[in-house]
């Protein structure tokens, strides 16, 4: 390859790389995101903040609705997800008043999710609930 062609490539794909485009490709069924989540859940969002600890990551606290996957060891009523910050690097826009249905992956000190991972607002998913709910391993609604 000539040094000017690998220069104009090098250049042209320099600002999607510094900007963090997220490529991700269409995110899969909830049934599918199911299987591939290690905790999955309904819930809402009780504190939206910048991570105090994950730079780049939004820390979002959930109360949990319906426990849906991977509860063993969580035991408490409320759940912490990082999302990266921008949806440019694939961060999920969370907002407060919503419900949603997260699929995260990860271990209880430090689940994730992104947008590519399926998650999505629960009133748009509500033809879904169902099917996740009959697939979800046995655990009983939160009563609050």
């Amino acid at each position: 390859m000539n040094k000017p062609l690998f220069l104009f490539l090098f250049i042209s794909v320099l600002p999607s790389l510094a900007k963090g485009d997220c490529a991700c490709p269409e995110a899969p069924p909830p049934v599918t995101a199911l299987k591939q989540s290690t905790t999955a859940f309904i819930g809402s969002p009780n504190k939206i903040q910048k991570s105090p600890i994950k730079e780049g990551y939004v820390s979002v606290e959930f109360a949990i609705m319906k426990r849906l996957k991977g509860f063993d060891e969580i035991k408490s009523e409320t759940v912490t997800v990082f999302t990266p910050e921008s949806p440019d690097n694939c961060g999920f826009p969370f907002t407060d008043g919503q419900d949603y249905v997260v699929f995260a992956q990860g271990n209880p000190a430090g689940l994730r999710t992104t947008s590519c991972q399926g998650t999505g607002y629960l009133d748009n998913m509500k033809a879904d609930v169902d099917a996740l709910i009959k697939l979800a391993e046995p655990y009983p609604a939160v009563t609050q």
